[in-house]
């Protein structure tokens, strides 16, 4: 099950090994964000980027985001979206 899914699960436990992830997620919500009217966005994305910049960042030190974020910029953490969400199959 990919972590993206259990965003929303109030029981879901983000460790710092799936923060690169997290971050390069956070990004591609962003690139929607752009693209899209706001209030479809919110619809559609909203309370996951809301978790992910009001709970999940804020629980880790900066310095681990830092390391994260490198990590995320270095490896494609995100290639197998599904097409829904941009990726193999997507349409663009």
């Amino acid at each position: 099950m990919p972590f993206w899914s259990c965003l929303d699960c109030s029981n879901a436990v983000i460790t710092s090994r799936k923060l690169p992830a997290v971050l390069a997620y956070l990004d591609h919500l962003e690139e929607q964000r752009a693209g899209m009217p706001a209030e479809a966005f919110a619809l559609a994305h909203g309370r996951t980027r809301r978790r992910i910049l009001t709970q999940i960042l804020p629980a880790f030190p900066a310095s681990v985001i830092t390391e994260a974020r490198a990590i995320a910029e270095s490896t494609r953490p995100l290639k197998n979206l599904p097409p829904l969400l941009g990726g193999i199959g997507s349409r663009q």
